[in-house]
């Protein structure tokens, strides 16, 4: 099992919805219009549709979300997912501030969930992408990059095709997955699933505070502790620098996935040495335990050293998927 099936088994449930009978819907809101339980938005490629549903054991609960329209019992994004609106009351509007608001329509109505953004655009619109991903933009600037609020940013428990997974250095935005609390309760649940960037940056797997799983670091073509996947579905992309740490893939033909998880303990790494520097260099370090190539495209760049005991590698033996570490011994037990 790689990287991706394994974000998907964590994020995807099979969950039974009631959602209501739409009306036909463009895949827009503009200021003062509005919104109500009952209609739908659908993307132009028609993949995807937003609107509202009540999970099942939740007859009066009713939640704003995304699913993919071939598939409408699969959400893959909840907006309110902490504060249900009652019955049928739920109006979604762009408001005079720019933002989303999704207000609870009794008297005297009230504030359930809202995009929230500090920014304030007069003309803004909320549209509906084709990949899944809810937008709000200033209707005279169609520029990605500057897009007002968007729910890629805000994911609940699935991980789609274009979406990023970590951290936005610059504002501090940390995008993670967390789970339902139930199949029935959409609120925050024990697991959550993103990027760590303690030390080298990977992928983890947490219930709570516990690590269950964690990817190995990224060797420049993949994480080094995913199982090995024949599939070309997909690629992943992975992108750190000082602005942005973040993990995504995009469906392709192209992926390959590793299969030897390198250890996280102490490490050092330098991304303008080679192999043999770094070699030399954790021969002249009694704490040195291994080394191996930071990135292992073409012949390899970079180097990474480890110190302490070496724990927790995991080797897989498929071909195609070499990934060297020299480890240092005594020259008795050669």
């Amino acid at each position: 099992m790689d990287v991706l099936p394994s974000i998907l088994l964590f994020s995807v449930l099979i969950i039974s919805f009631r959602v209501p009978k739409s009306c036909s819907a463009a895949d827009t809101i503009s200021f003062n219009e509005t919104f109500t339980d009952g209609q739908t938005l659908v993307s132009s490629g028609q993949s995807f549709e937003l609107g509202f549903f009540s999970p099942s054991g939740s007859s009066s609960n009713r939640y704003l979300g995304i699913w993919y329209k071939s598939f409408p019992d699969t959400p893959v994004w909840v907006a309110n997912r902490e504060s249900p609106v009652s019955h049928s009351y739920g109006v979604l509007i762009v408001s005079a501030d720019g933002n989303l608001v999704l207000l609870n329509n009794t008297i005297p109505s009230r504030v359930i969930w809202s995009s929230n953004s500090s920014r304030t655009v007069l003309n803004s619109v909320a549209q509906l992408l084709d990949t899944g991903n809810l937008v709000l933009k200033d209707s005279s600037n169609m520029n990605p990059d500057s897009y007002i609020w968007q729910s890629f940013d805000f994911p609940t428990d699935t991980f789609l095709p274009g979406m990023k997974l970590g951290w936005n250095l610059t504002s501090g935005l940390n995008r993670y997955l967390t789970s339902w609390k139930t199949t029935s309760d959409p609120s925050r649940g024990d697991y959550t699933f993103g990027i760590e960037i303690s030390r080298l940056p990977q992928i983890v797997l947490r219930r709570g505070s516990v690590k269950t799983f964690r990817s190995g670091i990224w060797n420049g073509l993949r994480f080094s502790g995913s199982f090995s996947s024949t599939s070309t579905l997909y690629k992943s992309i992975f992108v750190a620098n000082n602005d942005e740490i973040y993990y995504m893939f995009d469906l392709g033909d192209n992926s390959i996935i590793t299969k030897v998880a390198l250890p996280d303990l102490d490490s050092w790494h330098n991304e303008s040495r080679n192999l043999e520097q770094c070699k030399a260099e954790c021969l002249n370090n009694c704490s040195c335990m291994a080394v191996a190539n930071l990135d292992i495209k073409g012949r390899g760049s970079g180097c990474i050293m480890w110190f302490g005991d070496l724990m927790d590698i995991r080797e897989r033996v498929e071909p195609g998927s070499k990934q060297d570490m020299y480890i240092r011994m005594p020259a008795s037990e050669l």
